[in-house]
C-alpha cells in the first residue's frame, strides 16, 4: 500500500504540513500515516505499533475518514489525541487531551503488553510467585490455595508489581499506571493500597511479599516466596 497514489499523496500532506519534532522520533510522516490509516479502518494504534502492521485497502468511506484524520493532524491536533494511543516505556497506553490517561482500560492494555514481553513463550494466564498465584484471565488471586478478595485497583497494583518483579517501582509510576489523574501529588493512596494488599496476602508470621524501598518505591523480588 505504501506505493499507492493515496498513500503517497497523504504522506506528502503530512510531511509538508506537520512539524515533526526531533525529540519525538517515534512520529514521522510514515508512522503517523500508518497510525491514522489503521484508525480510519477501525483499529486505533500508537505510531510505533502501527508501523509494524500491514496496511489494508480502505473502502470509500474509510478513505474519506482517513483524509479527514490527516487534515486534523495537519491542522495541529496531536497524533495521540486522534488515535487515543501512545507507547510509554514500551507499553501500549490509552492517551488523549490529558496525555497518558490511566484508566482501567489502560491498565488492561499495559498488562497484556507487559506480560507478552516478559516471556515470549509464556502462554498460560497464570503467574506464580511462590505460593501466590495470579490468574490474569480470571483476575483471581490465591495464596497457598486460599482465595484472596481484592478490589479492582488492589488487583491491578499487585499484578503490576508481580509482572515487574525484581524492579523497584516508584509511587509516581504506580499512580500513573493504576490511578486517575485526580490523585493529588502528596496523596498516600498508593501506600494505603499496599498496606491493604499486605493485610490480605501476607502470612501473619512471615515477611511481606511487597518490599518497601524507602525513598524509592515498592518491589516484589524475583525470588519472593
Amino acid at each position: 500500500m505504501i506505493d499507492s497514489p493515496l498513500y503517497q499523496r497523504l504522506r506528502a500532506q503530512l510531511a509538508q504540513g506537520v512539524q515533526f519534532l526531533a525529540d519525538k522520533p517515534e512520529e514521522t510522516p510514515d508512522s503517523a500515516l500508518h497510525a491514522l490509516w489503521h484508525l480510519a479502518l477501525g483499529e486505533p494504534l500508537s505510531a510505533q505499533l502501527a508501523s509494524t502492521r500491514a496496511l489494508q485497502t480502505p473502502d470509500d468511506g474509510q478513505t474519506r475518514a482517513l483524509e479527514e484524520l490527516v487534515q486534523q493532524r495537519v491542522a495541529g491536533t496531536p497524533l495521540a489525541h486522534l488515535t487515543q494511543r501512545q507507547q510509554f516505556m514500551g507499553l501500549e497506553m490509552l492517551a488523549g487531551p490529558q496525555a497518558l490517561t490511566p484508566r482501567a482500560e489502560t491498565e488492561l492494555l499495559a498488562r497484556v503488553d507487559a506480560l507478552a514481553r516478559r516471556s515470549a513463550d509464556q502462554k498460560s494466564p497464570v503467574i506464580n510467585c511462590g505460593d501466590l498465584v495470579i490468574n490474569t484471565a480470571a483476575r483471581t488471586v490465591t495464596r497457598d490455595g486460599r482465595a484472596i478478595a481484592l478490589t479492582a485497583r488492589e488487583y491491578a497494583l499487585l499484578e503490576y508489581l508481580i509482572v515487574r518483579r525484581g524492579v523497584v517501582v516508584s509511587r509516581t509510576e504506580i499512580e500513573a499506571h493504576i490511578y486517575d489523574s485526580l490523585v493529588e501529588p502528596m496523596s498516600n493512596v498508593v501506600d494505603s493500597a499496599v498496606c491493604a494488599i499486605r493485610r490480605k496476602i501476607d502470612a501473619k508470621d512471615g515477611l511481606s511479599l511487597i518490599e518497601t524501598r524507602r525513598g524509592m518505591g515498592y518491589m516484589i523480588s524475583e525470588d519472593a516466596k
